[in-house]
């Protein structure tokens, strides 16, 4: 008999819980061949077992039946809905690939299925015997349309036994479940030669029946003589679902399955039937773009990778198939975007989940905020390989008036208010940087930039500020409220305000800022040397008004002493403090009206 239990010791094992989740689980990449694979692996925390085949019974293309013991199965509404949900969840246990691993030990090991669940009306009593569950069974062939085995044959069924919630076994309370044999020795009255069975605990919980389940029907169709067939141990003897295999569970559509060991990955797996891998190890989760597992081709991989949460769980779309961890099963989360034009989405992230993407060889599209960056709770990091990876720090919620920050290193979003939040992404080595506000008004300071990045200012809707970094800096505006200063490319953004240095803000024919102008500190100047219409500009510093700026009507430049005009007739005023007017070509008219000027 194989005990699924909580102390190890000679053919016991015992867990005071179903499977539980891996805490603080790492994934990492693997080197992986031109093969099916597992959905998701977990590398061992302390030693691998070792696997032997000992060459005796298996079963193979084997139906399982469910035999529900107890009155309350199907006298209660709980009862009867409890018995679907366990039913539900184990046609898609084996309608899934979950048992496809096995195959790697002997091929159609992995193929099971679900046959159908009967009610047996008695009740079972704590400390019932495996005699007594074996009668259960016998009276689901008497009595209860169970097939006779020697009907199916060659087919081997496999039948398991579930119980009420808090109903233990006579292996005392800390035992989950087990599965065993018997052969027609055991007592005259059985009618069949062998019979593989087995019992599922139960705690009221449908995750805790699926997850000792799939651990009973593992080690049933691998090892269900309990010897001679396939084991996995560590220092001791144990099967495929044993040691560390019971601290790590993942869900399967719906299904929460334990894993098992896989010998060609060197892993505890669950697999759910699809083409990605995900490798679990001591404490990161590292998404690999480029684990596509049939027909694998790592030249040729673009990717689409997503990270997100549901609750405190976090999510995974790779390629478009979807894994969900268990919430507190991940601490961190690693993204390789390797080979191919990969496109990667931070759409929420957990707050004691960091994420950190790492850009590939051919250049990346990373998204981060998925629309609504307050969904950030956790750190973001995103390096870059080459100047083909590009960040977007996506945010198009509702209007709260926020601040935007730049450094050479992060993008920063405070709201300000009652509901403060900050959230900021860190990068490094990119090729650009993409920052799409939300509807403003906005205010989106410049602080630093890195000289091998480019980026792109987005300021949404409603009258947004770009403020220019501390530095001596030429602006020129090329379109409607569009432009570039230095490394910084802007469209959107209706206002501009100047560093604590001389700035230098050149208007081209088609440019025009449609809100306010602010020199900030220093000696600032417009210049229009670079229009080609045939009608002059007009500039008057002491109302604050200028051609191309604001609606003409208040004060739209302020904070700027010297202009440039262009080569037609221009009318330029100036104010109080000393200024530089400076007509070019053109019929001009210039006033310095106070100050010391230089006309």
């Amino acid at each position: 008999m194989s005990v699924f239990n909580i102390f190890a010791r000679p053919r016991r094992r015992k867990s005071g819980n179903a499977p539980r989740i891996a805490s603080a689980s790492q994934m990492t990449t693997e080197s992986l061949e031109k093969r099916e694979v597992p959905t998701v692996a977990f590398t061992p925390l302390v030693t691998a077992p070792t696997v032997t085949d000992g060459g005796g019974q298996v079963l193979k293309d084997t139906p399982v039946y469910l035999i529900y013991w107890g009155s309350s199965w199907g006298n209660t509404d709980s009862g009867k809905n409890m018995r679907k949900s366990i039913d539900d969840a184990t046609r898609t246990m084996l309608d899934s690939g979950y048992l496809s691993g096995l195959d790697q030990y002997r091929p159609g090991i992995g193929k099971a299925h679900f046959a159908r669940s009967v009610w047996d009306s008695s009740d079972p009593v704590s400390g019932f015997s495996t005699k007594a569950l074996l009668n259960r069974v016998q009276n689901g062939y008497n009595e209860l349309g169970l097939p006779d085995p020697d009907d199916i044959e060659p087919t081997i069924p496999l039948y398991l036994v579930v119980t009420p919630a808090g109903v233990t076994s006579g292996d005392g309370p800390g035992t989950l479940g087990y599965h065993t044999w018997v052969d027609e020795a055991y007592d005259e009255f059985l009618d069949w030669d062998d019979v593989y069975f087995g019992w599922v605990g139960n705690d009221g919980t449908k995750d805790f029946v699926t997850s000792v389940m799939s651990h009973e029907i593992v080690e049933s169709l691998t090892n269900p003589k309990t010897t001679g067939g396939i084991t996995a141990t560590v220092g001791g003897d144990g099967e495929l679902s044993d040691g560390e295999a019971q601290n790590f569970a993942y869900r399967v559509d719906g299904a929460l399955l334990q894993s098992y060991w896989s010998r060609i990955h060197g892993s505890y797996v669950v697999p759910d039937g699809n083409n990605q891998i995900l490798v679990v190890n001591n404490g990161v989760l590292s998404v690999n773009g480029d684990q596509r597992l049939r027909d694998f081709d790592p030249t040729s991989a673009n990717d689409q990778i997503a990270i997100g949460k549901q609750g405190n769980s976090v999510t995974v779309t790779l390629n478009g198939e979807f894994f969900q961890f268990e919430p507190g099963q991940i601490s961190q989360i690693n993204v390789f975007g390797l080979t191919g034009i990969d496109q990667i989405r931070i759409d929420q992230t957990l707050a004691n989940v960091p994420v950190t993407v790492n850009g590939g060889s051919s250049g990346d599209l990373i998204s981060v905020g998925g629309g609504n960056v307050d969904g950030l709770n956790g750190a973001v990091k995103v390096n870059g390989a080459n100047d083909g990876d590009v960040l977007y720090f996506v945010d198009n919620q509702t209007n709260f008036g926020d601040q935007y920050t730049i450094t050479s290193g992060s993008v920063t979003r405070t709201t300000p208010g009652n509901i403060s939040l900050t959230r900021s992404v860190a990068y490094s080595g990119l090729g650009g940087v993409v920052l799409l506000a939300q509807n403003g008004p906005n205010s989106i300071t410049v602080s630093s930039v890195n000289a091998t990045t480019n980026y792109l200012i987005n300021g949404g809707g409603g009258m947004d500020t770009l403020i220019g970094r501390n530095a001596a800096q030429t602006w020129t505006i090329s379109g409607v409220d569009r432009g570039i200063v230095g490394k910084v490319a802007f469209e959107t953004i209706e206002n501009l305000t100047g560093g604590i240095n001389a700035d230098v803000f050149a208007f081209s024919t088609a440019g025009r800022i449609s809100g306010s102008l602010n020199g900030g500190s220093g000696d600032n100047w417009l210049d229009y040397s670079g229009f080609t219409r045939t009608t002059g500009v007009t500039v008057d510093l002491t109302k604050g008004i200028a051609t191309s700026v604001g609606t003409g009507v208040g004060a739209a430049v302020t904070a700027v002493n010297n202009v440039r005009g262009s080569k037609f007739s221009d009318t330029l005023t100036g104010n109080s403090s000393p200024n530089i007017l400076v007509g070019m070509a053109g019929n001009d008219t210039l006033r310095g009206m106070g100050g010391r000027d230089l006309l």
